[in-house]
Protein backbone atom coordinates (compact mmCIF):
# COMPACT_ATOMS: atom_id res chain seq x y z
CA UNK A 1 0.00 0.00 0.00
CA UNK A 2 2.94 2.35 0.90
CA UNK A 3 4.38 2.04 -2.00
CA UNK A 4 1.56 2.30 -4.40
CA UNK A 5 0.62 5.85 -2.22
CA UNK A 6 4.23 6.21 -3.24
CA UNK A 7 3.80 5.66 -7.08
CA UNK A 8 0.74 8.02 -6.99
CA UNK A 9 2.55 10.92 -5.71
CA UNK A 10 5.49 10.51 -7.95
CA UNK A 11 3.63 10.53 -10.58
CA UNK A 12 1.35 13.81 -9.41
CA UNK A 13 4.70 16.17 -9.41
CA UNK A 14 5.59 14.58 -12.27
CA UNK A 15 2.25 15.61 -14.23
CA UNK A 16 2.71 19.32 -12.09
CA UNK A 17 6.05 19.92 -14.00
CA UNK A 18 4.84 18.86 -17.39
CA UNK A 19 1.29 19.65 -17.44
CA UNK A 20 1.47 23.61 -16.24
CA UNK A 21 0.95 23.49 -12.63
CA UNK A 22 3.19 24.47 -9.46
CA UNK A 23 2.50 23.03 -5.90
CA UNK A 24 2.67 26.44 -4.81
CA UNK A 25 -0.36 27.27 -6.94
CA UNK A 26 0.79 29.47 -9.03
CA UNK A 27 0.76 29.46 -13.02
CA UNK A 28 3.28 28.40 -15.40
CA UNK A 29 4.07 27.74 -18.59
CA UNK A 30 6.03 24.68 -19.88
CA UNK A 31 7.42 24.45 -22.73
CA UNK A 32 9.62 21.53 -24.43
CA UNK A 33 13.46 22.83 -25.43
CA UNK A 34 14.08 20.79 -28.74
CA UNK A 35 16.43 23.04 -30.42
CA UNK A 36 19.43 24.98 -29.84
CA UNK A 37 18.50 28.40 -29.76
CA UNK A 38 14.58 27.93 -29.38
CA UNK A 39 12.73 30.86 -28.07
CA UNK A 40 10.63 29.93 -24.99
CA UNK A 41 9.86 34.18 -23.78
CA UNK A 42 10.04 36.91 -25.18
CA UNK A 43 9.57 40.56 -23.81
CA UNK A 44 9.75 44.34 -24.96
CA UNK A 45 11.57 42.91 -28.08
CA UNK A 46 13.88 40.80 -26.03
CA UNK A 47 13.56 36.72 -26.49
CA UNK A 48 15.13 34.36 -23.63
CA UNK A 49 16.57 31.33 -25.21
CA UNK A 50 17.32 28.17 -24.71
CA UNK A 51 18.76 24.96 -25.95
CA UNK A 52 18.53 20.81 -24.57
CA UNK A 53 20.69 19.65 -22.26
CA UNK A 54 22.25 20.47 -18.76
CA UNK A 55 22.60 23.61 -16.99
CA UNK A 56 24.01 26.53 -19.28
CA UNK A 57 24.82 28.57 -16.22
CA UNK A 58 28.30 29.90 -17.45
CA UNK A 59 27.15 30.23 -21.18
CA UNK A 60 27.41 33.68 -22.17
CA UNK A 61 24.48 33.44 -24.92
CA UNK A 62 22.23 31.06 -22.79
CA UNK A 63 22.59 31.77 -18.72
CA UNK A 64 20.31 33.45 -16.69
CA UNK A 65 23.15 36.44 -16.78
CA UNK A 66 23.35 36.65 -20.41
CA UNK A 67 19.72 37.35 -20.82
CA UNK A 68 19.66 40.41 -18.22
CA UNK A 69 22.76 41.87 -19.87
CA UNK A 70 21.02 41.27 -23.26
CA UNK A 71 17.54 42.68 -22.09
CA UNK A 72 19.55 45.66 -20.24
CA UNK A 73 21.86 46.30 -23.28
CA UNK A 74 18.66 46.82 -25.87
CA UNK A 75 15.97 48.36 -23.43
CA UNK A 76 18.16 50.67 -21.57
CA UNK A 77 21.39 51.04 -23.28
CA UNK A 78 23.91 49.70 -20.07
CA UNK A 79 25.36 46.29 -19.65
CA UNK A 80 25.22 45.06 -15.72
CA UNK A 81 28.38 43.27 -14.49
CA UNK A 82 29.14 41.56 -11.16
CA UNK A 83 26.15 39.06 -11.48
CA UNK A 84 27.22 36.99 -8.87
CA UNK A 85 26.31 35.09 -5.90
CA UNK A 86 25.17 37.47 -3.22
CA UNK A 87 26.06 41.02 -4.94
CA UNK A 88 24.61 43.85 -6.25
CA UNK A 89 24.95 44.56 -10.04
CA UNK A 90 27.14 47.23 -11.18
CA UNK A 91 27.10 48.84 -14.31
CA UNK A 92 29.07 51.76 -16.08
CA UNK A 93 28.13 55.48 -15.51
CA UNK A 94 25.04 54.60 -12.81
CA UNK A 95 24.94 52.27 -10.44
CA UNK A 96 22.09 49.76 -9.03
CA UNK A 97 20.16 50.19 -6.40
CA UNK A 98 18.48 47.27 -3.89
CA UNK A 99 14.60 48.19 -3.79
CA UNK A 100 11.64 46.26 -1.86
CA UNK A 101 8.84 46.94 -4.23
CA UNK A 102 9.25 45.58 -7.71
CA UNK A 103 8.65 47.46 -10.95
CA UNK A 104 8.62 46.23 -14.72
CA UNK A 105 12.49 46.17 -15.55
CA UNK A 106 14.43 45.09 -12.38
CA UNK A 107 16.79 42.85 -12.19
CA UNK A 108 15.85 39.94 -10.01
CA UNK A 109 18.31 38.09 -7.44
CA UNK A 110 16.58 34.51 -6.41
CA UNK A 111 18.37 32.87 -3.62
CA UNK A 112 17.79 29.34 -2.21
CA UNK A 113 16.63 28.03 0.70
CA UNK A 114 20.46 28.66 2.72
CA UNK A 115 20.18 32.10 1.43
CA UNK A 116 22.65 31.37 -1.51
CA UNK A 117 22.13 33.41 -4.86
CA UNK A 118 21.66 30.75 -7.73
CA UNK A 119 19.08 32.72 -10.22
CA UNK A 120 19.16 36.04 -11.97
CA UNK A 121 15.67 36.90 -14.26
CA UNK A 122 14.12 40.55 -15.35
CA UNK A 123 10.44 41.70 -13.76
CA UNK A 124 8.60 41.54 -16.94
CA UNK A 125 4.95 41.70 -15.25
CA UNK A 126 3.48 42.82 -11.52
CA UNK A 127 0.40 41.80 -9.78
CA UNK A 128 -0.88 43.06 -6.51
CA UNK A 129 0.44 39.73 -5.35
CA UNK A 130 3.23 37.94 -7.93
CA UNK A 131 5.82 38.96 -9.98
CA UNK A 132 5.78 37.42 -13.63
CA UNK A 133 9.80 36.40 -14.99
CA UNK A 134 11.55 36.80 -18.12
CA UNK A 135 14.57 34.33 -17.57
CA UNK A 136 16.57 32.11 -19.13
CA UNK A 137 18.69 28.89 -18.17
CA UNK A 138 15.48 27.64 -15.77
CA UNK A 139 15.23 24.52 -17.24
CA UNK A 140 15.52 20.94 -16.20
CA UNK A 141 15.80 17.08 -17.85
CA UNK A 142 13.07 14.44 -17.75
CA UNK A 143 13.51 11.24 -19.16
CA UNK A 144 15.97 12.56 -21.69
CA UNK A 145 13.75 15.77 -22.65
CA UNK A 146 14.54 18.85 -21.57
CA UNK A 147 11.89 21.15 -20.54
CA UNK A 148 11.98 25.00 -19.31
CA UNK A 149 9.12 27.43 -17.79
CA UNK A 150 7.91 30.92 -19.60
CA UNK A 151 6.31 33.20 -17.53
CA UNK A 152 6.78 31.98 -14.62
CA UNK A 153 5.16 33.66 -11.67
CA UNK A 154 6.43 33.61 -7.92
CA UNK A 155 5.37 35.68 -4.43
CA UNK A 156 6.84 38.96 -5.22
CA UNK A 157 7.23 39.57 -1.47
CA UNK A 158 9.28 36.23 -0.91
CA UNK A 159 11.99 36.79 0.76
CA UNK A 160 13.46 34.33 -1.37
CA UNK A 161 14.37 37.67 -3.77
CA UNK A 162 16.15 40.58 -4.48
CA UNK A 163 14.67 43.05 -6.58
CA UNK A 164 17.63 45.55 -8.06
CA UNK A 165 16.85 49.16 -9.87
CA UNK A 166 19.27 51.68 -12.07
CA UNK A 167 19.85 54.62 -9.50
CA UNK A 168 18.67 56.71 -12.84
CA UNK A 169 15.88 54.89 -13.12
CA UNK A 170 14.77 55.24 -9.13
CA UNK A 171 15.40 58.79 -9.66
CA UNK A 172 13.05 59.71 -12.95
CA UNK A 173 9.40 59.50 -10.66
CA UNK A 174 11.21 62.31 -8.61
CA UNK A 175 12.21 64.49 -11.47
CA UNK A 176 9.69 63.75 -13.79
CA UNK A 177 6.71 66.09 -12.11
CA UNK A 178 9.49 69.28 -11.69
CA UNK A 179 10.64 69.01 -15.45
CA UNK A 180 7.11 68.75 -16.98
CA UNK A 181 6.95 72.34 -16.73
CA UNK A 182 10.17 73.24 -18.24
CA UNK A 183 10.04 70.58 -21.26
CA UNK A 184 6.55 71.86 -22.36
CA UNK A 185 7.84 75.25 -22.66
CA UNK A 186 10.60 74.33 -24.68
CA UNK A 187 8.20 71.94 -27.03
CA UNK A 188 6.37 75.09 -27.25
CA UNK A 189 9.33 77.52 -28.63
CA UNK A 190 10.48 74.26 -30.88
CA UNK A 191 6.79 74.29 -32.02
CA UNK A 192 6.86 78.20 -33.03
CA UNK A 193 10.14 77.50 -34.72
CA UNK A 194 10.72 77.09 -38.76
CA UNK A 195 13.94 75.45 -39.75
CA UNK A 196 15.19 74.71 -42.85
CA UNK A 197 17.09 71.45 -41.88
CA UNK A 198 16.83 68.08 -43.13
CA UNK A 199 14.07 65.98 -40.91
CA UNK A 200 15.26 62.47 -39.79
CA UNK A 201 13.57 59.96 -38.04
CA UNK A 202 14.46 57.13 -35.50
CA UNK A 203 12.65 54.18 -34.09
CA UNK A 204 12.73 52.63 -30.76
CA UNK A 205 12.76 49.38 -32.81
CA UNK A 206 13.57 48.01 -35.84
CA UNK A 207 13.24 43.93 -35.50
CA UNK A 208 10.66 42.50 -32.17
CA UNK A 209 8.98 39.34 -31.68
CA UNK A 210 5.92 39.41 -30.33
CA UNK A 211 3.67 35.96 -28.79
CA UNK A 212 0.33 36.01 -29.34
CA UNK A 213 -0.45 33.14 -27.30
CA UNK A 214 0.57 35.66 -24.49
CA UNK A 215 -1.56 38.29 -26.23
CA UNK A 216 1.37 40.38 -25.87
CA UNK A 217 1.84 44.04 -27.26
CA UNK A 218 4.34 46.76 -28.29
CA UNK A 219 4.83 50.23 -28.63
CA UNK A 220 7.01 51.44 -31.87
CA UNK A 221 8.01 54.93 -31.26
CA UNK A 222 9.29 57.43 -33.82
CA UNK A 223 11.74 60.34 -32.78
CA UNK A 224 11.80 63.37 -35.38
CA UNK A 225 14.63 65.04 -35.72
CA UNK A 226 14.60 68.93 -36.97
CA UNK A 227 10.97 68.48 -36.43
CA UNK A 228 8.47 70.75 -38.11
CA UNK A 229 5.32 72.48 -36.47
CA UNK A 230 2.56 69.96 -37.33
CA UNK A 231 4.63 66.79 -38.35
CA UNK A 232 2.48 63.82 -37.00
CA UNK A 233 3.34 59.97 -37.15
CA UNK A 234 1.84 57.51 -39.46
CA UNK A 235 1.70 54.09 -38.33
CA UNK A 236 0.82 50.97 -41.08
CA UNK A 237 1.21 47.45 -41.19
CA UNK A 238 2.47 45.19 -44.39
CA UNK A 239 0.01 42.05 -43.04
CA UNK A 240 -2.30 42.49 -40.62
CA UNK A 241 -3.15 39.26 -40.76
CA UNK A 242 0.17 38.70 -38.95
CA UNK A 243 0.03 42.26 -36.70
CA UNK A 244 -2.12 45.28 -36.58
CA UNK A 245 -0.80 48.74 -35.50
CA UNK A 246 -2.72 51.35 -34.23
CA UNK A 247 -2.98 54.92 -35.10
CA UNK A 248 -0.68 55.76 -31.29
CA UNK A 249 1.85 52.58 -32.89
CA UNK A 250 0.58 49.81 -30.62
CA UNK A 251 1.56 46.64 -32.38
CA UNK A 252 -0.83 43.73 -31.57
CA UNK A 253 -0.41 40.49 -32.50
CA UNK A 254 -3.08 38.23 -34.07
CA UNK A 255 -3.61 33.96 -33.72
CA UNK A 256 -0.54 33.38 -36.83
CA UNK A 257 2.69 33.02 -37.04
CA UNK A 258 5.13 34.72 -39.64
CA UNK A 259 6.38 38.15 -39.41
CA UNK A 260 5.68 41.14 -41.25
CA UNK A 261 6.61 45.22 -41.23
CA UNK A 262 5.47 48.11 -39.41
CA UNK A 263 6.36 51.51 -41.66
CA UNK A 264 6.43 54.91 -39.68
CA UNK A 265 6.21 57.78 -41.42
CA UNK A 266 6.27 61.51 -41.73
CA UNK A 267 2.98 62.19 -42.85
CA UNK A 268 3.09 64.01 -45.65
CA UNK A 269 6.49 63.14 -46.55
CA UNK A 270 8.73 60.64 -47.87
CA UNK A 271 10.37 60.25 -44.46
CA UNK A 272 9.60 56.64 -43.18
CA UNK A 273 11.34 54.13 -41.12
CA UNK A 274 10.58 50.23 -41.09
CA UNK A 275 10.40 47.90 -38.04
CA UNK A 276 10.13 44.12 -38.40
CA UNK A 277 7.51 42.25 -36.34
CA UNK A 278 8.09 38.19 -35.52
CA UNK A 279 5.19 36.32 -33.92
CA UNK A 280 5.12 33.04 -32.85
CA UNK A 281 2.91 31.23 -30.94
Amino acid sequence: MKKLVSSFLTLFLIAGLVFGFSMNGNAMTCVKVTKTAQVVDSYNGVNAIYRPGGSDGSSATYSCAALVKKYYGKVYGVTPYNLLPGCTPTVSGDSFVEVSSPQVGDIVRCTNSSGVSSHWAIVQKVTSSQVVLLEQNWKWQQSGVTYAKADRELNKNSSTLHYFRLKSRLNASKTATSSTQTTATTAKAASTTTTTAKRTLKLNYSDITLRYGKKQTCYIKGTIKNKKKGDKLVFSSSNTKIASVSSSGKITPKKKTGKCTVTVRIKGTSVKKTCIVRVRK
